[in-house]
């Protein structure tokens, strides 16, 4: 992946989360086996204790876009 394609990938994957990190490590390491990579991750955590945050940051790629709520703001809300 160029700098072009982590600016500006061809497709978006939008995730809403809350105190699953188990079931998100999961679902992470399947979308980041596809032989097709212009794309981004956008991970909504809805935990305030942000239980995410570790299970994101551990896979250390720039694809994956992790964004904490302040409150549980339910999936429909997180997305937007």
């Amino acid at each position: 992946m160029n700098n072009a394609e982590a600016e500006n990938p061809w497709a978006s994957f939008c995730m809403s989360t809350y105190k699953r990190p188990e079931l998100l490590k999961t679902q992470l390491s399947i979308i980041l086996k596809q032989t097709f990579t212009d794309f981004e991750v956008v991970i909504s955590d809805n935990d305030p204790d942000c239980s995410a945050r570790d299970t994101v940051s551990g896979f250390q790629n720039i694809r994956l876009q992790y964004f904490s709520n302040i409150d549980n703001l339910g999936m429909i809300k997180s997305f937007n």
